[in-house]
């Protein structure tokens, strides 16, 4: 075979191979936010204690901390992590997404994922939220940030207007 006509085979092989790859370079994170929990961690090696939990059918606050948290167990305030703090060592703060069917980081089975995430992040998506968000580098079980937020799914981008201020802030 001569070097001119493998070259341009390999070239045309090739071409499907870039355009898959722009594909895979324009996906993104995205689903629906459909529950929120948060996990205390009272002394270290000790178990965690799930303090709130929030989804389509409802909000539960143990009764420790039903005075604090009952108005507002999905979006917790500065005022109220201060408080919580006081009483145990770390707070988690936890979003299950649903991812949508094109989605980057879409599990194989399509199960809804557990993401940690900032205190302003928790506080700012609601049940029902369809999001275009970033994880971690190192660690993938992490929710970075948002590039884009909506109350419906029709209306999410891969990056929009988000809303929220200081979004890595505790």
């Amino acid at each position: 075979m001569k070097r001119r006509t493998f070259l341009t085979g390999s070239a045309l092989v090739s071409v499907p191979s870039v355009e898959q790859l722009l594909q895979w370079l324009q996906r993104v994170n995205q689903g629906q936010i459909v529950a929120k929990r948060l996990i205390a961690v009272p002394e270290p090696g000790s178990e965690r204690r799930e303090i709130a939990a929030v989804d389509a059918n409802g909000t539960s606050v143990v009764s420790d901390h039903e005075d604090l948290l009952a108005e507002s167990a999905g979006s917790i305030t500065t005022a109220a992590a201060t408080e919580l703090r006081t009483q145990y060592r770390e707070l988690r703060f936890q979003v299950t997404v649903s991812h949508h069917e094109t989605s980057l980081g879409r599990p194989t089975d399509g199960e809804p994922v557990e993401y940690e995430t900032s205190r302003v992040l928790y506080s700012g998506m609601d049940i029902g939220d369809h999001a275009t968000f970033q994880t971690s580098l190192l660690d993938e079980d992490s929710l970075v940030s948002l590039s884009c937020l909506t109350e419906d799914k029709s209306s999410l981008r891969q990056r929009c207007r988000v809303g929220i201020e200081n979004p890595t802030e505790d």
